[in-house]
């Protein structure tokens, strides 16, 4: 899923359709990577820190100047610049925000330096730069922000893969949520997350006190660097700030992402760390599981109780989960390889929960690739290329599986000539371009000297008409 209001509104459509049909839709709502973006997003717009205008500023201010990237470097010393940030993946940008705070002491030597010189750019990044150095919680709260970032960052990754994620997405998302609400709620509130609500969140008296809140150790490092010259006042307030973050974040979470839908937590029952940690909950899971599926029409109830039983007769040998691995081994894999030929109903429910989608991965992927593959001031035909090796090598299976044909031995060879060739055709294309700004300019200059030309000519034309004019007023006198 992509764009959150086009989605639901085809998901209620959907909806409908199924329901001429006596059955119901099964789904875990929008796509769970996209709403943790989303809740991060929002956490940190809360806080009106305006930290993705600095991050976005102190690119802009060096993007496409040479000059001004090389008065950097003559005033600082330093050849490392801001990278570039991301609007719409925030969580991506844990190095974007590292790299702001390395470069920060540079960037307070360069606004001096120009400011100094007289020399200082008049563009609204250098204004919206200077606005930001000015408050002395620049660096906390781009590492708050770094922190937070960090804590999220796992989930997506391990997410955003093809195979079937459902089975563990309550358990990831349950712990993502612990480790925020650990740095800002008393612990008689995390005893059982999975009874929070976002009531219990946004109430006051389950906060731990704003000295005793998690900052992390970079935003403490940031702090002590600050010493004395910040007021215990504003101290305060940036601790509120802190929490109000972990709070939205939180509350979108636990409103808007698949926890919110009971089949997120019954599929759990299909995991195998968890079947080993407590049985009893997974056969209780698994009911749950079954139950939603005999109500939305898809499965009947007798075969929803034979697949129950062998449910139960399957997990009762807890050895067998002890060998599942779920970095190297799918989960649905693991389950059909268990399965024994008499188990057919608990194959056809595994197979059904396996299709439920925990996220739109490929889409979601595709971005953390290209993030990996970009670098400064490259070409949109270099991405498209090294985009096209990568999947090639993704679909053969690995590097080692590639397999050297005589094609690909001739298409190496045949490179320099395809270089040459691109290049032949980019200087013909840039002199062609030329060739049509000259001609346009010839036409513009003209056009201006033809326009001036008959301004003129109807100046003098109405000259002469009001001299003639006058004539003839004399002459009727």
């Amino acid at each position: 899923m992509d764009e959150p209001n086009t989605n639901w509104a085809l998901l209620r459509e959907l909806k409908v359709e199924y329901q001429k049909d006596d059955k119901k839709l099964v789904d875990l709502g929008s796509c769970g990577l996209h709403i943790l973006h989303g809740a991060f997003k929002d956490g940190v717009k809360s806080t009106k820190w305006d930290v993705d205008k600095f991050l976005r500023a102190i690119y802009n201010l060096y993007k496409d100047v040479p000059a001004r990237r090389a008065l950097y470097t003559q005033y600082t010393g330093s050849s490392v610049f801001p990278l570039k940030f991301c609007s719409h993946r925030w969580l991506e940008n844990v190095e974007v925000a590292q790299r702001a705070i390395n470069v920060v002491q540079h960037m307070r030597k360069f606004v001096e330096s120009v400011k100094k010189d007289k020399v200082e750019p008049s563009s609204n990044s250098f204004k919206e730069v200077v606005a930001s150095l000015a408050d002395p919680l620049l660096c906390a709260k781009l590492a708050f922000f770094k922190s937070v970032a960090v804590e999220v960052e796992p989930f997506l990754k391990e997410f955003q893969t093809d195979d079937p994620m459902v089975p563990f997405l309550y358990a990831t998302l349950c712990q993502t949520l612990r480790n925020i609400m650990e740095c800002f709620m008393k612990f008689d509130q995390l005893k059982n997350i999975t009874k929070v609500t976002a009531d219990d969140v946004k109430d006051s008296k389950h906060y731990l006190s704003l000295n005793d809140i998690v900052l992390g150790l970079d935003t403490k490092k940031a702090l002590r660097t600050i010493g004395d010259t910040v007021k215990s006042k504003d101290l305060l307030q940036f601790r509120t700030e802190c929490r109000q973050m972990l709070v939205s974040i939180i509350c979108k979470m636990l409103t808007r992402s698949p926890l919110s839908y009971p089949m997120t937590k019954a599929a759990s029952c299909f995991d195998p760390a968890m079947i080993c940690a407590d049985p009893n909950l997974a056969k209780r899971r698994a009911e749950k599981v079954l139950s939603i599926l005999t109500d939305a029409g898809r499965l009947t109830g007798p075969l929803a109780d034979r697949a129950l039983k062998q449910f139960r007769c399957i997990i009762a040998d807890k050895t067998i989960f002890d060998q599942s691995d779920r970095t190297d081994n799918r989960v649905d894999h693991f389950w059909i390889r268990i399965l024994e030929k008499n188990n057919d109903e608990l194959s056809t429910v595994i197979k059904m929960v396996s299709c439920l989608s925990h996220g739109n991965a490929n889409v979601e992927r595709g971005f953390s690739i290209n993030a990996e593959c970009l670098f400064e001031n490259m070409h949109d035909e270099s991405l498209e290329a090294r985009r096209q090796v990568y999947d090639a090598v993704c679909y053969e299976g690995g590097i080692e599986q590639v397999s050297v044909t005589k094609e690909l031995i001739h298409s190496v060879r045949n490179a320099r000539a395809r270089i040459m060739e691109y290049k032949e055709r980019c200087k013909k294309e840039s002199t062609d371009a030329e060739r049509e700004k000259m001609l346009e300019r010839q036409r513009t200059v003209e056009v201006e000297f033809s326009e001036k030309k008959r301004k003129q000519i109807l100046s003098d034309a109405s000259k002469e008409a009001a001299s003639l004019e006058k004539q003839i007023n004399q002459l009727k006198k």
